[in-house]
């Protein structure tokens, strides 16, 4: 039995509140000062339109200023970066993690709530 959607959102942004200490923030704005970001940036937004088949879910993505795609870890030169809609069309929860290279090769691509759903079936 799958659990009503309006189970899964507050889930949902209690773990991206959770994810936001100050210094998870302040990685973020030193992983966004990186040399490499512009590109990786462009590289999961590729990603982001080949899988979703747009970026309309997410107006913010395409400008220079945005939180809606996040770089929150980096090893070397394979970064975690996650992608969620902007308020009010996150309504459905949209969050997507990527794992990618610097040089553009995809390692790992993740919707979360393809995911819960699956998991919920």
């Amino acid at each position: 039995m799958r659990p009503p959607l309006c189970f899964l959102l507050p889930l949902a942004a209690l773990l991206l509140t959770a994810c936001n200490t100050p210094a998870s923030l302040a990685l973020r704005e030193e992983l966004k000062a990186d040399a490499q970001w512009p590109s990786v940036k462009a590289f999961a937004q590729a990603e982001l339109r080949k899988q979703e088949g747009s970026l309309s879910w997410s107006f913010a993505l395409s400008e220079e200023d945005n939180n809606s795609l996040v770089p929150v870890e980096k090893d070397g030169d394979i970064w975690t970066v996650v992608a969620a809609a902007d308020y009010p069309d996150n309504r459905y929860g949209l969050v997507v993690d990527i794992r990618l290279r610097e040089d553009g090769t995809i390692l790992a691509y993740q919707n979360r709530l393809k995911r819960q759903m699956e998991e919920a079936d």
